[in-house]
């Protein structure tokens, strides 16, 4: 008898690697108006203030884009940690540069390859995905703490909460349900999750139908 896989509870389209810069846009377009703004303040609630927050995305999309470059079945050294000599505009087109590279590194993978994240060994998807949620989510952050308009990208949140969360609860707007599965606000009568929450970096052929542990213990 041939089993099923457990279907994630948001249906949507397959993430392709150019949605990574449909992401970048979204935080380049949100942050724009605020280049001459304090960035020292704090983003929403994280510990880190706006411009560190920034420079963070940086560093998820160079460390994605090098884990799965190498096909590393580890964590791999950093090869970058910050800019803090670059100004705002700057970072912006480090974001944009990174992003790049992982579009290209995703789009040159085979289906097989997979490379090491803290919460699963994932394949291309995985990281176009997890680049996004870091984009779309700290963007999010940034907004917060600037008082800045952010207009989410409603089908890629979709598609993020299909790839990476697929115990993601429904019947309530894609973007908002983002933000409850990455601890950052509660839904309608879901209380906030703060840090208790994670994602699924693995395929999602090989979910369990189960909602993953705890990973986070910190800033995302």
């Amino acid at each position: 008898m041939t089993s099923t896989a457990p279907r994630p509870s948001w249906e949507a389209e397959p993430l392709v690697p150019a949605d990574l810069h449909v992401a970048v846009a979204c935080c380049r377009e949100t942050v724009l108006p605020a280049l001459d703004r304090d960035w020292s303040v704090p983003a929403g609630s994280l510990d880190w203030d706006c411009r560190a927050t920034l420079d963070h995305i940086g560093d998820a999309l160079a460390s994605y884009a090098r884990q799965l470059a190498t096909r590393s079945p580890t964590q791999r050294p950093r090869f970058r940690n910050g800019d803090p000599g670059a100004d705002i505009a700057t970072l912006l087109d480090e974001i944009d540069s990174l992003a790049h590279v992982l579009v290209v590194a995703a789009a040159a993978a085979p289906l097989e390859a997979r490379a090491y994240h803290r919460m699963g060994m994932a394949d291309a998807e995985g990281f176009v995905a997890m680049g996004c949620v870091e984009t779309l989510v700290h963007t999010w952050d940034v907004a917060q703490g600037l008082a800045l308009e952010l207009e989410p990208p409603v089908d890629l949140a979709a598609k993020i909460l299909n790839r990476l969360f697929p115990w993601a609860p429904t019947g309530h707007d894609a973007w908002a349900t983002l933000l409850y599965c990455a601890g950052r606000a509660p839904l309608g009568d879901l209380p906030h999750q703060h840090i208790a929450w994670g994602w699924h970096a693995a395929p999602r052929e090989e979910w369990s139908g189960v909602h993953s542990p705890t990973k986070f213990t910190g800033n995302p």
